[in-house]
């Protein structure tokens, strides 16, 4: 049974109210038991990193039960029901539809300077240049798809997340897709950003007036899952334990940058002649 320290002080009563695990386990048709009477509690705008002692399988399962792709053959997942609830497969998935669609699916009246300002983030270049073409906008556009590469639909696939910044978003190994700590760290600074910033490229004068963002993310490395606020590992035996992470730290967050030198002062006058 773990428990996390209380979620900060709210002046909205309903974003006080945890995500739960009640005695929750998950029994397959074969008998085989994959989760048995976890019970936990995780404050609403938290970053969860979920590790696993012995299994890749459990740990997606597990975001597929707090996603409610899956439901749980004892106990209850709780999630407060006026929140969007979002979960990012592993496997990128692409509608038979135009560019424009398949980054905006639900939200197709996204301003067009928010999605281009989050596919420059990260690194999306092939897919800004597509979009300059007015045929990508459109829903029966299909051409796109024969220009993509494997690594930029996993981008799309990402930033179709991102683009929506529910406020529960479950993303499945967000970083297999990339081989390079470089590659990875742009992938990782948006998912800091919804949750830090409760959402993603939207105000930051507006961030009080918006729900809190919860993410839960599969890492590939330790190095990663310290990256969370929390780190909630499956252990032998089907039990989960919580602990805190060093998100505070700041791992995440890009440097400031550095204060823009002063002006020079003006010349002096020129000298007057008589």
């Amino acid at each position: 049974r773990a428990q996390v320290r209380q979620p900060l002080t709210s002046c909205v009563i309903e974003d006080a109210i945890p995500l739960q695990l009640l005695n929750m386990g998950l029994t397959f048709s074969s008998g085989v038991k994959l989760l048995t009477n976890v019970s936990l509690s995780v404050p609403q705008g938290s970053l969860i990193a979920i590790m696993a002692a012995n299994s890749v399988k459990a740990r997606s399962t597990l975001l597929k039960l707090l996603g409610q792709v899956v439901f749980p053959t004892e106990g209850h997942v709780f999630m407060p029901t006026h929140l969007r609830v979002l979960h990012v497969s592993y496997q990128p998935q692409m509608l038979m539809t135009g560019m424009w669609l398949n980054l905006t699916l639900g939200m197709q009246d996204a301003p067009h300077e928010r999605v281009h300002a989050i596919l420059a983030d990260l690194g999306m270049r092939k897919t800004l240049k597509l979009l300059e073409n007015k045929e990508s906008m459109e829903d029966d556009d299909l051409s796109w798809l024969g220009n993509v590469s494997a690594t930029e639909f996993a981008l799309i696939h990402l930033a179709r997340g991102f683009i929506k910044s529910a406020e529960v978003t479950l993303f499945s190994r967000p970083l297999a897709h990339f081989n390079t700590p470089e590659a990875r760290r742009p992938v990782l600074a948006m998912i800091e950003e919804l949750v830090a910033n409760r959402g993603v490229r939207l105000p930051a004068e507006g961030r009080h007036r918006r729900r809190p963002r919860t993410c839960f993310f599969t890492p590939e490395t330790e190095a990663e899952a310290e990256l969370g606020d929390y780190v909630l590992t499956i252990e032998h035996g089907n039990h989960i334990s919580m602990r805190e992470g060093r998100r505070d730290h700041g791992l995440l967050t890009a440097p400031p940058p550095p204060p823009v030198p002063p002006l020079p002062p003006p010349p002096p006058p020129p000298p007057q002649t008589p």
